[in-house]
C-alpha cells in the first residue's frame, strides 16, 4: 500500500502506510525505526486530528522508552489536544480514553492520586462510546474490563495505605 501510494503521491495512503509501519515498529519495540517514521510522518504536515493524536501517542511511547519524561508529558498533552478535536464523537471518546490510559501509565505509582484520576477519566470516556460498529464496541468493552481491573488492583492494596476516598 505504501509503495503504491508513493508512486502516485497519494498523501492519505502514504500516511496510512507509514502509520501501519509505525504500529509494527512499536510492537517490535524498535525505537530507532519508530523515531525515523515519526520524523517522516511529521514532515507530511498532517491535518487529520485522529492521525495527529496517534502520532503524538507514538511519540509518547518512543520518549518513554528513551526516558525523556518532560517530552513524554508534552506528547500526552498534545495527543489529548488533537483527540479532543476529533469530529466523530465515538472516535473522539475512544482516542481520549487511550490518552488518559497513557497518562495513568505515565504517573504509574509515582503519584497515586493522579494515577486513579486518569484511570477514572479513561473509564468515563469509554462509557461515552455509543457505537454500533462491532470492532469499536468490542474494543470498548475490552478496555472497560481492563480499566476496572486496574482500578480494582489500585484499591486492593497496591496503594498503601488504602484510601477509599479516591
Amino acid at each position: 500500500m505504501l509503495e503504491s501510494s508513493e508512486k502516485i503521491n497519494y498523501k492519505e495512503g502514504i500516511a496510512k502506510g507509514k502509520f501501519s509501519l509505525l504500529k509494527i515498529s512499536y510492537g517490535q519495540a524498535d525505537i530507532k525505526k519508530m523515531l525515523e517514521l515519526i520524523n517522516e510522518i511529521e514532515s507530511m504536515n498532517l491535518t487529520d486530528n485522529e492521525q495527529l493524536a496517534k502520532l503524538h501517542s507514538y511519540k509518547y511511547f518512543a520518549n518513554s522508552s528513551l526516558g525523556i519524561e518532560k517530552e513524554e508529558f508534552q506528547n500526552l498533552k498534545d495527543a489529548l489536544l488533537y483527540a479532543d478535536k476529533i469530529e466523530n464523537a465515538d472516535r473522539r471518546h475512544y482516542f481520549k480514553s487511550i490518552v488518559y490510559n497513557n497518562f495513568s501509565i505515565f504517573y504509574d505509582y509515582k503519584k497515586p492520586d493522579s494515577l486513579i484520576y486518569y484511570l477514572k477519566k479513561e473509564l468515563d470516556e469509554l462509557e461515552k462510546i455509543d457505537s454500533n460498529d462491532p470492532e469499536l464496541k468490542s474494543e470498548k468493552y475490552q478496555k472497560i474490563a481492563l480499566n476496572k481491573l486496574n482500578i480494582g488492583n489500585f484499591y486492593l492494596g497496591v496503594h498503601e495505605p488504602q484510601r477509599l476516598d479516591l
